[in-house]
């Protein structure tokens, strides 16, 4: 009986090394790596690994974090019967993260690897109806300990322009988890296959990567076409510009507008409610190229119209005539006594008040808690003193850092808001 009983316990364990062999040579391998301390801000831990993946609802934001080197995200997204198409956004990127997409075998369907904090968007047309997972990850191990990034999906009943990327590995790894010799280069590219975007001449820019290189001085006609469609446009401006303008006109929906420098650096962004025209302005800027992100509030889009995209520079001389003549030079008029009132701010309305020796463009910009521009208006200074009136109705309760540029000079205050 003895022996009876030792031999069904060996073949027990030659049943358990035979299946862990066959594991792991199997190519669906994954990193089971434990989190750490860092990382228990993210509520959505443990889910390092494939096998623990967190479940999420289409249409709701995640907020998560990348906080360590080698950490990464898996998501897990169940796929209805009657889906057209799937499209999946990381946003609000601290840090260069990557992202990509796998089916329920473990395979990898698609990758979105956008330089820098670009946003990353991978859309997935006739997906089969079960479980997918995305992985979130530091490209080159980045990662920021306190930062979040923000991470959501969508489902259509309707095909989507759909994006595919290029992906080079180097040999010696996989792609499921963190696996050493793992590479990935920064190559994209861009395959539109929704009808209602062919005659949008700019297609494919939905990326930074991909963005489409046009003239200054320039209307240029583009449309947002699905739900998390995005235009990348590429400006460059000369020197010696003492005003660029970037304007965003015959809006049908609620679009937005960001501008992006040379190295995809975020500089600036226009987020007016509704139908409202996008501008931005820059005084004096660097000579060199602009990126513009033209993008739907709430994943807007609007198949049948199309908005008017157009950068302005004025070139030296500045003509008389028009706002131009509001250059900054040695004579440039300056701003005395800055005060912003009441502070808290309590009734919806902030005022900025400043003595000015001139007439002067006065740009005043208001930043939340984790530095994004929530507000901003342009005004123009007399003589004497100002007060600028800047509704702060639709802010949350909370610490805000105001800017002012006035001519040359800019301050930053404090203040809190408690509507």
């Amino acid at each position: 009986m003895k022996n009876l009983f030792k031999s069904g316990l060996l073949s027990i364990a030659l049943m358990v090394a035979i299946f862990a062999n066959a594991q792991s040579g199997s190519q669906k391998t994954t990193s089971t790596h434990l989190p750490v301390s860092k990382c228990l801000q993210d509520i959505y831990e443990p889910n390092d690994a494939i096998f623990n993946a967190t479940r999420v609802q289409p249409g709701v934001e995640y907020t998560a974090l990348i906080c360590q080197q080698g950490d990464e995200d898996w998501f897990e997204l169940n796929v209805p019967a009657n889906s057209a198409a799937i499209n999946v956004m990381l946003s609000d990127n601290p840090g260069d993260f990557d992202m990509e997409l796998y089916d329920a075998n473990h395979s990898l369907v698609a990758g979105s690897y956008a330089r820098g904090v670009t946003n990353e968007k991978i859309t997935l047309n006739a997906p089969n109806p079960k479980s997918y997972f995305v992985r979130v990850f530091g490209f080159n191990n980045d990662f920021r300990p306190s930062a979040t990034y923000t991470f959501r999906f969508f489902i259509s009943q309707n095909p989507l322009a759909q994006t595919t990327t290029t992906v080079l590995r180097t040999t010696g790894g996989g792609a499921l988890g963190n696996v050493s010799g793992t590479s990935v280069s920064k190559s994209q590219t861009v395959n539109p296959q929704l009808a209602a975007c062919i005659n949008d001449i700019y297609e494919p820019n939905d990326f930074q990567l991909k963005a489409a290189a046009v003239s200054i001085n320039t209307e240029h006609l583009g449309k947002i076409c699905d739900g998390g469609d995005e235009d990348w446009f590429e400006f460059v401006v000369p020197k010696y510009t003492p005003k660029a303008f970037f304007h965003l006109s015959d809006i049908g929906v609620d679009l937005d507008m960001e501008v992006y420098d040379a190295n995809g650096v975020f500089i600036a962004g226009s987020f007016v409610r509704g139908e409202t025209s996008e501008k931005i302005t820059f005084i004096n800027p660097p000579a060199g190229t602009y990126f513009v992100k033209v993008f739907g509030f709430n994943n807007n889009f609007d198949v049948d119209n199309f908005y008017t995209m157009r950068c302005i520079v004025s070139p030296p001389p500045v003509n008389q005539t028009s706002i131009q003549t509001l250059r900054y030079t040695s004579a440039t008029p300056v701003a005395s006594d800055l005060n912003i009132y009441p502070n808290p701010v309590v009734d919806g309305r902030m005022n900025v008040a400043f003595g000015s020796s001139g007439l002067a463009l006065v740009r005043i910009r208001i930043y939340d808690h984790v530095g994004m521009m929530v507000n901003e208006i342009s005004a123009k200074s007399t003589d004497g003193q100002n007060v600028i009136v800047v509704p702060t109705a639709n802010l949350a309760s909370g610490f805000y850092m105001v800017e002012i540029v006035h001519g040359l000079q800019r301050t930053v205050k404090k203040v809190t808001i408690s509507n």
